[in-house]
């Protein structure tokens, strides 16, 4: 289940007649349950925003240290150093994308680039639209028909492929597919005697076009990520490549490569002659993009990012001030809901610690408990041992889905959610004395002031009850809403006031596992 919203702006420019690959990813994401919303001006009821080049860091800006964001940024040509266009992009976008939350880049050459500007970056691969390139039904490859797949600007390079021909006898036919001035091209093409051909095909048609063709050149000198040549191997056709890193990382040995004019004609002499070798290399390319670089792929891949940024953003937001403490924790918990099945599951052998409180509140002949900063399924793990549950949490988030779990678990007959503070219970609706038995799993490392939260447990707990706790060792499972760490003696400082009533105080771990937190055991005296 996927609550979280992602604003994620249209494209602005396209490549042929339909949807780019940012809209085309932001579609598969929404197919794979995500909540999409493509209108930039409703930025502020979604919670995190996707920007999907750094041009469209114009659309929602104020989303920018409000939100947390994602900028996927595809690179900057060299040559903007020549024309002026890198100072407005120095003075102008790059600001933006300082406050970004995290940048996402498709390629190594980009994360360089990032770096040099003095940010960091994560890779993230795109992928080709397989859904879009499957359309269409079986074609009959047309002889010597090389293809140009790109926009026509200078550093694609496309009178580089119409020289090359020139050198053959006689010369491929040659299709240009892509926006540009086409002029000067057919006039070099005509001089050189290259029968050329130019089209803008809609999006539908690509695959079968890519299909139908003999080989893609791709002579480009600079890219980004480099679709086209990954969206012929996906189709079963010859690739040949610029011989630049970024291709070679791309391609691997999926492709042939030059870096002259002369051989680049030389290579596409030698893909005509072994072309049931060369279509057998496309193949075993299209086996792995489809195994790897598809969209849906790549959707794997952003969702992993989309946590952790999401996380991150608001542990910070929690750790400047913890006054956002609901609406952060309330984030969160939109976010875990869509992260795991598993954590979900009371039966999860993950939630070995609830089995040791269990054994506990059992020994302490606890029947009503007060489980504090519950989290969504130990009120349901505690339930179904057969405890009646008050379950407290700041977020109302997880108190939805403390009741769905309960349901689902056929428990909810003894789990009774309450909203509110761990650090200042309401003292009108939780009573002095109150309950069997107090559970604070994993809470005190995330308020401001654990000793409120130990005192508000201890004041509520019936003479003779427990009050059980856990806190991680040190920085042993981190976690960005951490806002403090405990060690031995700054444990050990922190229950110093309740140190007479301390009847366990071990380090624990998971089954043969090294200890991994602390298992706190306070119990409340009896009253003479």
């Amino acid at each position: 289940m996927n609550e979280l919203k992602i604003c994620w702006p249209n494209e602005s420019k396209v490549l042929f007649k339909g949807k780019g690959i940012i809209q085309a990813w932001g579609e598969e994401m929404a197919r794979k349950g995500w909540i999409i919303e493509w209108d930039p001006k409703k930025w502020e009821g979604c919670d995190l925003v996707f920007y999907g080049s750094d041009s469209q860091l114009q659309y929602c800006p104020e989303a920018l240290g409000n939100k947390p964001t994602i900028l996927y940024f595809w690179g900057w040509m060299p040559a903007r150093l020549l024309d002026g266009s890198f100072q407005r992009f120095a003075t102008e976008q790059l600001p933006l994308m300082v406050q970004c939350t995290r940048i996402l880049v498709p390629s190594l050459g980009t994360m360089d680039q990032v770096a040099n500007f003095g940010l960091p970056s994560y890779l993230c691969l795109p992928g080709v639209d397989s859904r879009l390139l499957d359309q269409g039904g079986p074609v009959t490859v047309e002889p010597s028909r090389i293809m140009f797949l790109s926009r026509i600007a200078p550093h694609k390079r496309p009178e580089v492929l119409i020289h090359a021909l020139s050198l053959i006898k006689p010369s491929p036919k040659l299709l240009m597919i892509g926006p540009g001035e086409t002029g000067p091209l057919k006039e070099l093409a005509d001089n050189l005697g290259v029968p050329i051909e130019f089209s803008e095909i809609e999006d539908s048609m690509k695959g079968t076009e890519l299909r139908k063709g003999t080989v893609l050149v791709h002579p480009s000198s600079y890219e980004g990520f480099g679709l086209p040549p990954l969206e012929a191997l996906y189709c079963g056709t010859p690739v040949i490549a610029f011989d630049i890193p970024q291709m070679r990382w791309l391609l691997q040995e999926d492709a042939c490569y030059f870096s002259t004019v002369e051989g680049l004609a030389r290579t596409i002499v030698q893909v005509f002659q072994n072309y049931d070798e060369a279509r057998e290399t496309a193949a075993h390319g299209g086996k792995r993009i489809k195994d790897t670089l598809t969209l849906e792929r790549a959707c794997d891949r952003l969702w992993l990012h989309i946590h952790h940024i999401h996380k991150e953003f608001w542990g910070e937001v929690v750790r400047r001030d913890p006054s956002r403490w609901k609406e952060a924790y309330d984030e969160e918990h939109k976010r875990n809901w869509a992260y795991s099945v598993d954590r979900f599951d009371p039966t999860w052998a993950r939630h070995w610690r609830a089995q040791t409180f269990i054994d506990l509140l059992k020994e302490c002949g606890a029947e009503r408990i007060l489980d504090v900063g519950c989290g969504a399924v130990y009120p349901t793990i505690f339930a179904r041992a057969g405890f009646k549950v008050t379950a407290v949490d700041i977020s109302s988030e997880a108190l939805k889905q403390v009741v769905e779990i309960a349901e689902r678990w056929n428990v909810s007959q003894l789990v009774f959610p309450v909203q509110g503070d761990a650090m200042q219970l309401d003292p009108d609706e939780f009573l002095e004395g109150e309950y069997d038995a107090v559970v604070q799993a994993e809470l005190w490392e995330h308020v401001p002031d654990p000793e409120k939260v130990i005192s508000e447990g201890l004041r509520v707990l019936k003479p003779g009850g427990y009050l059980i706790a856990t806190t991680p060792i040190g920085t042993h499972h981190y976690d960005p809403f951490h806002i403090r760490n405990f060690d031995d003696d700054t444990i050990r400082e922190l229950l110093k006031p309740w140190a007479d009533l301390v009847k366990k105080l071990d380090k624990v771990g998971e089954g043969s596992l090294e200890p991994s937190c602390y298992f706190i055991v306070l119990g409340k005296e009896k009253l003479s």
